[in-house]
C-alpha cells in the first residue's frame, strides 16, 4: 500500500479521524467539527511535522542515493583495450607511474612551503596538514614528516630508498601510525581522481565470436580459468610487453617527459621505470596465447583489457595492513600467497601458476602500498622474507617463481624496540635494508592542544559541555615537560623550556639560544622521544568528560574546567606505575604542581584583562610606552596630545610604572631600555612587527600597571562574599566579559575569579 508523505507512516487514501478532546462530550460542536481554531492549530500543527519529518527523511534518502554516483561508478568499471591504454600512456605517461613516484606526486600536489626548523631548512607539507579524514592530519613533527617524504622522494627517483623498508620509530602515541595512515587514505582518494588515475590487467580469453577459446583439439584453452580474469596483484597492463621491448617504451616516454619540461621550463622530479616481470598466472596465460597464436603478438594483444584501478584497503586492492600477532601464528605465505585448494584438486599439481592464489599482503598491496604494524615484533620467519623481498622487490610463492611487485614499503615500531637492533652488532642485515625515519613527540604546546581539539574538544561541543579555557592548554604543557631532558643551567626551568621550544619569548633567550638549547641534548636523554603519551592524556580528558562535577543530572556545571583536568592528570599518573620509574613520578607530579602555579597566572591574567577593560586600552598603554622609551633612548622629545601636541620630556613614571612590575630597579633600568628598543629594531629589519603581546613579561606588566589604574575592583575581593553592592556590580561586569570576550562560562568565571583571591579564600 502505497505511503502518504503528508501523514508519515499513514496509507495514502485514508482518512485521519480527529481526536476527540475531553470534553468533547460536553460540547456537541466540537465532537463534530475542526471549526475550533485551536483544534485547527493543533491538527495543522501535527500535520506540519509529519510533512517536516517527511522532508527530513527524503533528505537522508537522497543523501544515500547520492553516495555512489552513476559518473563515479562508471570511472570504477571502466575497462578498455590494450591499443587504447597505450594510447592514452603515450598522452599522460604518468599513468605507468612506480607506487613510489605516485605517491610522492599526490604529497606535492598539495603544496609545500621552504621553512626553517632548528636552524635547518625543511619543506613543510599541506598534505599531512590537511589529509583525507581531519582525524589524521598532524600539525607538529615537521622535521619528520620532511624526512618520511625524503625518503618517499628517494624511492620515487629509485636512488636506494626504493629497495628500502621505510621504518617510523618512535615513542607510543607519535603519530607513526597516523602518518602512514594518512598517506595510505590519501592514496585510495588519489587513485580515484584524474591525476592519480591507474589500470590494471586483465584478460577477455575468448574469440572473436564471444566464445570461450579453444585449442586445435578443440579443447578449451583455458579450462581452470575465469574468461574475464584479472591480475590478482592489479599489474600494470603494460607489463605483458616483455621486459626489453617495454623498457624502449619508456626510454622514449621519458625523452617525451625530459622534452616537454625543458620547453616548459620546469624540473621533473623522477624519471619512469620499469622492472616487473608479468605474475604466474598471467604469464602462463600469455605464453599460452602467444603459442595459440603463433607469435602474433597483434592477437594476442586483443585479449589484454585494461581495468581502472581503484586503491581500496578495505578490499586489500593495492593497499594492506600486516600487524604482529603470536608467533606460531605467522607463517610467509601471508606474505605472498599459497595453494588454492580447490583449484589443486582440479589441476593436480600444486606447481601449476593456476593453482596458487596471489593473497599475501606484499602482494596484494601492489601498485600501492603496505603499513607494517610493530615491525620489530615480526619473528624472523616474516622479517627476514621481507627483507629480501624490499631489496629483490621480489617474494617467493611454494613451489613458483619468485613474483616480483611495486610496493611501498612503510613499517611502524616503538623506540625501544628499536634501539634493541639498532645497538645489536649482529642485526645489520636488518639495518642496511631499513630506512628508519624517528618520529618523536610533538615540540610545541599549540601542536599538541591540536590532538586534543580534534578529539576532546569536538566531542565536548557535541554534547553540549563547555570547555573551560586553558584546560587543553595546562594538559599540553604538562605532557611536554615530562618529556623534555633536564634543562642545562639553573637559569630556566621545564615550563619555561617548553615555552621556549613552544616558539614563545622570553627574555634573556634569542632564538639562536633556543636552537642550540636543542643541540646540546644528548641521544642518551631521548628527549621527546619518552614522556607522558598523547593517549595518556586523552584518557584522562575522557575522564573529565564523565567527572561527577560535570554529569551529574542534578548538580552537573556541564563544563570541565582546567582544575577538573588536573584532578584526572593526577589520577592517571597514579595509574601509571607500571610505565615510570619512581623518580619519574615523583619529578612529573611536581611538574604538574608547577604547571598549576602557571594556570593560576594564566587564570589572573584573563580576570585581569576583564578588570582594566578590552585590549585597545592594553595596546595604547602599550604603544605609548614604546614611544616615551624611543625618544629616552634617542634623548628625543615627545608629542603630549593633551597639551596640543606640545614637545616634552619622555615620562619617567609611565615607564618606572611599567619596568616595575617587571622587576627591573634602577640599576638595570638603561640596560633595558636600550635592549628592548635594539629588539624592536632588529625585528623590523626582520619584516617582523615588535607587537605588544610579542613580550609576553612586557605584555604582563601593562596589564599590572592597568589593574592598578582600576585599583577600585582589587584582585583580593573577587567573589560576592566579601564584595559591598558597588562591588557586586562591578564583579558582574568583571564575569560578563570573561563570558563574551574570553570564552567563560558562569562555573569557570566564579572558579577563574576565586582563583585570583587568596589561597585561604579561593575554594573551588
Amino acid at each position: 500500500m502505497p505511503i502518504d508523505p503528508v501523514n508519515s507512516g499513514v496509507p495514502a487514501n485514508t482518512t485521519v479521524a480527529p481526536v476527540k478532546e475531553k470534553n468533547d462530550d460536553a460540547n456537541p460542536e466540537r465532537s463534530t467539527s475542526f471549526s475550533s481554531t485551536g483544534s485547527e492549530n493543533g491538527v495543522n500543527a501535527g500535520l506540519g511535522a509529519l510533512a517536516e519529518n517527511a522532508e527530513k527523511l527524503s533528505a537522508l534518502f537522497r543523501i544515500a542515493r547520492s553516495s555512489v554516483t552513476v559518473a563515479t561508478q562508471a570511472a570504477r568499471n571502466e575497462q578498455i583495450s590494450f591499443d587504447k591504454y597505450l594510447e592514452k600512456v603515450s598522452e599522460n605517461p604518468k599513468l605507468i607511474r612506480l607506487s613510489a613516484q605516485r605517491a610522492y606526486d599526490m604529497i606535492l600536489s598539495k603544496g609545500r612551503n621552504a621553512i626553517e626548523v632548528d636552524g635547518e631548512p625543511i619543506y613543510e607539507y599541506e598534505f599531512f596538514r590537511h589529509t583525507v579524514d581531519p582525524r589524521d592530519s598532524i600539525s607538529g613533527v615537521k622535521k619528520a614528516i620532511h624526512l618520511f617524504v625524503e625518503a618517499i622522494g628517494g624511492a620515487a627517483k629509485e636512488t636506494g630508498p626504493d629497495q628500502r623498508i621505510i621504518l617510523l620509530a618512535g615513542p607510543v602515541g607519535s603519530a607513526k601510525t597516523t602518518l602512514a595512515r594518512g598517506l595510505f587514505r590519501g592514496l585510495e582518494e588519489y587513485s580515484a581522481t584524474e591525476e592519480g588515475e591507474m589500470h590494471a590487467l586483465g584478460w577477455n580469453l575468448r574469440d572473436e565470436k564471444g566464445e570461450l577459446l579453444k585449442d586445435k583439439k578443440g579443447q578449451l584453452l583455458f579450462k581452470y580459468v575465469d574468461p574475464d580474469k584479472s591480475c590478482e596483484i592489479f599489474e600494470d597492463p603494460l607489463n605483458v610487453i616483455p621486459l626489453g621491448s617495454r623498457k624502449q617504451i619508456i626510454e622514449v616516454l621519458n625523452a617525451q617527459r625530459l622534452n616537454d619540461a625543458r620547453n616548459a621550463g620546469i624540473p621533473i622530479d623522477y624519471l619512469l621505470g620499469t622492472h616487473s616481470q608479468l605474475c604466474p598466472s598471467c604469464q602462463n596465460i600469455f605464453n599460452k596465447l602467444v603459442e595459440h597464436h603463433d607469435g602474433d603478438m597483434d592477437k594476442v594483444l586483443s585479449h589484454v583489457v585494461a581495468k581502472r584501478l581503484i586503491l581500496n584497503e578495505k578490499t586489500r586492492t593495492g593497499i594492506t595492513f600486516f600487524g604482529a600477532k603470536d608467533e606460531k601464528s605467522h607463517n610467509a605465505n601471508e606474505l605472498s600467497g599459497s595453494v588454492n585448494v580447490r583449484k589443486l584438486l582440479q589441476i593436480g599439481t600444486d606447481s601449476d601458476p593456476q593453482a596458487i592464489t596471489l593473497d599475501g599482503d606484499v602482494l596484494k598491496a601492489n601498485r600501492g602500498g603496505v603499513h607494517f604494524g610493530e615491525f620489530i615484533k615480526l619473528p624472523n620467519e616474516i622479517r627476514y622474507p621481507l627483507l629480501d623481498g624490499a631489496q629483490d622487490r621480489a617474494v617467493k610463492v611454494a613451489r613458483n617463481a619468485m613474483v616480483d611487485f611495486d610496493s611501498l614499503l612503510i613499517a611502524t615500531t616503538n623506540m625501544p624496540d628499536w634501539r634493541k637492533i639498532a645497538r645489536d652488532e649482529h642485526q645489520e642485515a636488518i639495518r642496511s635494508r631499513i630506512l628508519p625515519v624517528t618520529v618523536p613527540y610533538l615540540d610545541r604546546i599549540q601542536d599538541e592542544m591540536g590532538i586534543y581539539q580534534k578529539t576532546f574538544s569536538a566531542k565536548a561541543k557535541q554534547l553540549g559541555i563547555h570547555e573551560a579555557p586553558h584546560s587543553l592548554w595546562l594538559a599540553s604543557l604538562w605532557a611536554l615537560t615530562t618529556r623534555l631532558a633536564e634543562p642545562k643551567g639553573a637559569n630556566v626551568t621545564h615550563i619555561q623550556k617548553a615555552y621556549l621550544y613552544s616558539g614563545k619569548r622570553i627574555a634573556g633567550f634569542t632564538e639562536q639560544e633556543v636552537t642550540q638549547m636543542k643541540r646540546d641534548v644528548s641521544p642518551e636523554e631521548m628527549e621527546l622521544l619518552k614522556g607522558v603519551s598523547p593517549r595518556d592524556i586523552q584518557d584522562a580528558l575522557a575522564s573529565a568528560l564523565e567527572h561527577p562535577v560535570v554529569t551529574d543530572r542534578e548538580k552537573g556545571t556541564r563544563c570541565v574546567d582546567p582544575f577538573i583536568v588536573v584532578d584526572t592528570l593526577k589520577s592517571r599518573l597514579k595509574q601509571l606505575v607500571a610505565k615510570i620509574t619512581p623518580e619519574d613520578k615523583k619529578a612529573w607530579s611536581t611538574r604538574l604542581e608547577e604547571v598549576e602555579k602557571e594556570l593560576d597566572r594564566k587564570l589572573s591574567d584573563d580576570v585581569r584583562k576583564a578588570v582594566s577593560g578590552d585590549s585597545k586600552e592594553v595596546k595604547n598603554l602599550f604603544d605609548n610606552y614604546i614611544m616615551h622609551v624611543k625618544a629616552w633612548v634617542k634623548k628625543e622629545k615627545v608629542k603630549d596630545p593633551l597639551q596640543g601636541n606640545k614637545l616634552v620630556d619622555p615620562n619617567e613614571k609611565l615607564m618606572k610604572s611599567i619596568e616595575e612590575k617587571r622587576g627591573i630597579n634602577d640599576t638595570r633600568r638603561q640596560d633595558f631600555r636600550r635592549g628592548l628598543i635594539e629588539q624592536v629594531g632588529m625585528m623590523s629589519i626582520e619584516g617582523k612587527v615588535f607587537d605588544y603581546d610579542t613580550d609576553e613579561q612586557l605584555k604582563q606588566s601593562i596589564e599590572e600597571a592597568l589593574l592598578e589604574k582600576h585599583r577600585d575592583v582589587t584582585l583580593p575581593v573577587m567573589s560576592v562574599e566579601f564584595a559591598n553592592e558597588e562591588q557586586r556590580r562591578k564583579l558582574d561586569t568583571v564575569k560578563t566579559r570573561l563570558i563574551e570576550e574570553h570564552g567563560y562560562c558562569q562555573h569557570c568565571a566564579q572558579i577563574a575569579m576565586r582563583r585570583t583571591q587568596a589561597p585561604e579564600n579561593r575554594g573551588r
